[in-house]
């Protein structure tokens, strides 16, 4: 996956060479699977300390196509799932 995240962000995203192997060695750019994905986002906005009632409302949908439109995460579309790659800015 390694060697596919550093294509994506050359040919797709602009990076040199140089810049990706950047991004990747200093964690700002990296891979992840759906379920990874679901994860990360409830570790960073820490939904497990909410009520359980309120977690359940959560969406993901709409929170990661936001994050889609902020340019930061672009999904592969990998076979037989999904993989997303996350870019820190």
């Amino acid at each position: 996956m390694h060697t596919e995240l550093l294509e994506y962000l050359i040919e797709s995203l602009g990076y040199t060479n140089e810049e990706a192997s950047k991004a990747i060695e200093d964690g700002d750019a990296f891979v992840l699977d759906e379920s990874g994905l679901y994860d990360y986002i409830a570790e960073g906005l820490q939904l497990d300390s909410m009520p359980t009632a309120i977690q359940t409302y959560f969406d993901y949908k709409s929170y990661i196509r936001d994050m889609t439109y902020n340019g930061e995460l672009y999904e592969l579309k990998t076979w037989p799932e999904s993989h997303y790659i996350m870019i820190h800015h």
